[in-house]
This record gives C-alpha cells, sequence and structure tokens, in this order.
C-alpha cells in the first residue's frame, strides 16, 4: 500500500492475505486481474477512485491450487496405471510372437541339419509373425515335395542306369567274344564265319539303337519344349495304321481316326512316339492279333486309344502304372531287339506335350494305350 495509506475491508476476507499488493500492482490490476503470490496466493483486480483510493476485489486461489493439485496427482496416478497396462500388453503379445519365432528357429535349425520331414504348424492370426509362419509352411512344404520327387528321380535314375549298363553290357560281351575268335583264327569254317559276322553286326546294331534311345531319353528330360509347329496328328496315326496293314496283311484292324486333328508340337518326336506305340503290338503281339485305334478331340482335349489283342503286360504293370526309367518286361528287349526303353521315351515325348498316358486291359485281351494331349 502507499505509504500512510488506509486498508477498508469492505465484506469478511475468505482467506488470509499476508502480503498486500505494492502500489504498482494496484495500478497494474486496474487493466487486468493479477495474481499476487505468497503462502495464500490470491488474484485481485482494482478500480481507482477520486484521492488515490482503490477498490480492491480479490479471491483466494488456494482451493484451485488445490484442485490443480489433486487433478494432477489423479493424472499422473492414470497414467502410470495406463503405462504398466501397455507394457504388460505389450509384453504379453511380444511373448507370444516370441515363442512362435523360437518355434521356427528350432524348426529352421532340423532343416539345415538335414531333417526334411520338419512340420511348421501355421498360424491363425494375421500379425507379421502370423504370415511370416505360413510362408515358411508353404516353403517347408515345397522343399519336402521336391526332396521326395529329388529322391524318387534318383532311385528311378538308379534302377535305369541299372538297366543301360546291363543292356550296354551284354552286346558288348557277345561282341568281344566272337572278335577274340575271328582275331584268333578259330572260326575256319566259312559257315561260321559268315554267322560270326552276322552277329556282330545284328549286336552293333543292338547298341546303336539303345545309345540312341538313351540320348533321346537325355534330350527330352533335359530342354524345356518351345514349339512353333502346327502337327497334324491324325495324318500321322492314320500312317501309322497303314504301315501295320501293309507289314501285318494278316492282322485284323479296325480304326476310327477323326480327321484334320492338329496340335502345337514337335513332329519328329510325335512320330517317335507313335513308331514306339505301334512298333511294341508287331514286336510283342501276335501276327494275327486283333488291332482297334481311335482318334478323338473333344472339348480341347485329344484323346488316342490304341488297343490289342496280344498277351498283354505283367500284372503288376496295371498296378503301379507307367513307371519313367522303368520297363515292364525286362527281358523283351533282349527278345524282340529292342532297346527296352520305348516306353520310357513315349512317357517323356507324352509329357514334354503337356499330355498323360494311361494303362489298362482292353477288351480285346491285350494292352490298352489312353493317350491324352492338350488340343
Amino acid at each position: 500500500m502507499p505509504a500512510g495509506g488506509e486498508l477498508t475491508l469492505l465484506t469478511e476476507p475468505v482467506g488470509t492475505f499476508e502480503k498486500l499488493p505494492s502500489p504498482a500492482e494496484l495500478d497494474q490490476a486496474k487493466a487486468r486481474g493479477i495474481e499476487i503470490s505468497g503462502e495464500t496466493p490470491y488474484r485481485i483486480r482494482t478500480f481507482q477512485l477520486p484521492d488515490r483510493e482503490y477498490i480492491i476485489i480479490a479471491t483466494s486461489l488456494g482451493d484451485v491450487q488445490a484442485m490443480r493439485s489433486k487433478n494432477i496427482q489423479t493424472l499422473f496416478g492414470f497414467i502410470l496405471v495406463a503405462v504398466i497396462l501397455g507394457v504388460l500388453l505389450i509384453l504379453f503379445f511380444i511373448r507370444r510372437d516370441i515363442s512362435k519365432i523360437e518355434v521356427l528357429v528350432d524348426s529352421a535349425t532340423k532343416i539345415s541339419e538335414g531333417d526334411s520331414l520338419v512340420e511348421i504348424q501355421p498360424s491363425s492370426g494375421d500379425s507379421e509373425v502370423d504370415r511370416l509362419s505360413l510362408a515358411l509352411n508353404k516353403m517347408v512344404t515345397s522343399l519336402q515335395n521336391a526332396v521326395s520327387i529329388e529322391k524318387e528321380s534318383a532311385s528311378r535314375m538308379q534302377e535305369f542306369l541299372g538297366d543301360a549298363s546291363h543292356e550296354l553290357r551284354t552286346p558288348l560281351t557277345v561282341i568281344k567274344g566272337y572278335v577274340e575268335l575271328l582275331s584268333k583264327a578259330q572260326l575256319v569254317d566259312p559257315e561260321q564265319s559268315a554267322r560270326a559276322y552276322s552277329r556282330l553286326s545284328s549286336e552293333i546294331e543292338r547298341m546303336e539303337i539303345l545309345i540312341r534311345d538313351l540320348l533321346l531319353l537325355a534330350e527330352l528330360g533335359q530342354k524345356t519344349p518351345e514349339f512353333n509347329e502346327e502337327v497334324n496328328l491324325s495324318e500321322l496315326v492314320l500312317t501309322q495304321v497303314n504301315d501295320l496293314k501293309a507289314l501285318d496283311s494278316m492282322r485284323k484292324i479296325e480304326s476310327m481316326i477323326s480327321g484334320e486333328i492338329y496340335l502345337n508340337g514337335s513332329r519328329l518326336h510325335l512320330q517317335q512316339m507313335l513308331a514306339n506305340a505301334f512298333g511294341n503290338i508287331r514286336r510283342h503281339t501276335p501276327s494275327d492279333a486283333p488291332v482297334q485305334i481311335s482318334l478323338t478331340s473333344t472339348n480341347g482335349k485329344i484323346d488316342l486309344a490304341i488297343e490289342d489283342g496280344g498277351p498283354g503286360l505283367p500284372t503288376r504293370a496295371y498296378v503301379e502304372g507307367r513307371q519313367h526309367f522303368q520297363r515292364f518286361d525286362k527281358s523283351r528287349s533282349r527278345d524282340t531287339g529292342g532297346s527296352g526303353l520305348g516306353m520310357s521315351i513315349m512317357s517323356g515325348i507324352i509329357s514334354e506335350h503337356g499330355g498323360s498316358i494311361e494303362l489298362g486291359v482292353s477288351k480285346l485281351g491285350g494292352l490298352l494305350l489312353e493317350i491324352t494331349l492338350p488340343a
């Protein structure tokens, strides 16, 4: 207060005002309310009267500050509880994902150690870890399928190599024997010498056929086919039917061939496939055994059925189906002069063209070949 000034209370104060406002604060409070600090702070607004007198309106800020302190404490308590709950929830979800990651790491470790039978249970959630688990499960499934196919292919290749080496060893043994006889002049009889040369020629021809078929099989299994040729399959089948009629005039042959059936493929390979199929009929069935051939095309699919009245295949062949690199009757190549790889070559050519082959028992009593190709 100004020196010599006097304070008159118009109402009973709500609080105790330990510190009175200064003249400067009184002038400042004329324009706006100001806060007077102290043990019990308060806010004032002044109105000046004549003769340097002031009307002071004051109110205590103690309750306001107490409420503010209480609100701040409540806010801090709420934030603390929210943070604790948030941490607990994060730990729960992180722990769940970490447990899934641990399972994935364990499975990956087993796979790296050569265990191809590992199973990863797919998760039903939509988190990144769940999607990772689903992707790894698909990868492991594909890997297991690839390993299974590789093992099966290796097994068939091993059998194939064994058969091929056996088939090559047989003519080589015969050739070696006759060469030794001829080189030592042990065959003095002209007739025996002629027979020896004939056997040498036939065994060499047999080896050439076998090597040719082996090369064709290797070609079919390695390159990716790219066909730019429209092949008239009806013409190729009809040519084989006419050849069979000319070579086996005693054989009853019925054919139902739809005209002008084309497909995109290799004319040379398709001719080889049909030559093998009809060649098997000539080599492995009696010359008077009936044959039925049908060629139709429906719904973008070509169906070729070849039936014969011969002895058919061993029972095991119909149960196991056509196997690549495997002969149904391993004695056929030795008895009839073929390489014994005809069925494998047919299978490779048909697969090359995106088709399939099925074996069955013909209504004529022999073998039924059902070949399906895309039109």
